[in-house]
């Protein structure tokens, strides 16, 4: 009762300060680290699949990970066939990077003897030579005995040889070839310093341009073989250079 003969009503504490909503936040944050290893391997030149899946996709798994209002969360992983797929070893592992050696080699033209170079488009001839009977052996291993299977077979090893001489021998070693001439005349003549500064520089910016020129040149020879060499094949024999 208070003193003006009035009833005190009790009042509600205050609420204290609302916290905001970090759901939408933490369900934004959660795609991070996916988009991050999408954009790292496309980067290096390497296919990813999601591991969350379309719905409907045959023969995929589904695996429950925590609880969502009470309900399983479910989580669809890859199929069983795709997961224990062994990696190309000429496609997937690092002797991949063989390939490479002859750009290596000219990168240092300008420091190691020429005989060390001529090595380098020896280790490269004979990735891209084992890598298209690789893919031979694999081609006639999934085929069954039947009309046409010696075709297949030769076009897998001719479409791979090709497109790996040219795009992993003969039009990048050309390339790097070409940039380390031209920057040492440039810098032999524009600059004052000594010729072994300007030998490691070559040698630096041949290295650097190496990751840069990969891609355009795969894509560029892609296009070649498609608008001549690939036209020869039927369009169900086109092996894939990827």
């Amino acid at each position: 009762m208070g003193s003006g003969g009035g009833l005190c009503v009790p009042t509600a504490p205050e609420a204290g300060p609302r916290l905001p909503n970090l759901l939408p936040r933490v369900r934004v944050w959660a795609w991070v680290p996916h988009v991050c290893a999408s954009v790292l391997a496309r980067a290096c030149g390497r296919r990813v699949i999601c591991r969350r899946s379309p719905a409907g996709v045959a023969g995929e798994n589904v695996r429950c990970s925590g609880l969502r209002g009470g309900r399983p969360i479910p989580v669809r992983t890859m199929p069983d066939s795709c997961r224990d797929a062994q990696p190309d070893l000429y496609r997937d592992t690092w002797v991949r990077y063989l390939g490479y050696a002859n750009e290596v080699g000219e990168a240092f033209r300008s420091i190691v003897p020429t005989s060390m170079v001529w090595l380098s488009y020896g280790v490269a001839s004979s990735y891209v030579v084992a890598d298209a009977v690789d893919k031979g052996k694999k081609t006639g291993a999934a085929l069954s005995p039947e009309s046409g299977r010696t075709t297949k077979i030769a076009v897998a090893v001719v479409d791979t040889f090709v497109w790996q001489a040219l795009a992993s021998v003969a039009i990048p070693g050309f390339t790097i070839n070409r940039l380390c001439a031209t920057s040492l005349y440039v810098l032999s003549r524009a600059t004052s310093w000594p010729l072994a500064a300007c030998k490691w520089t070559t040698t630096a910016l041949g290295l650097m341009a190496i990751p840069v020129i990969i891609h355009p040149i795969d894509r560029s020879v892609d296009f070649l073989m498609d608008s001549s060499l690939r036209k020869l094949y039927p369009s169900h024999e086109k092996p894939s250079s990827s």
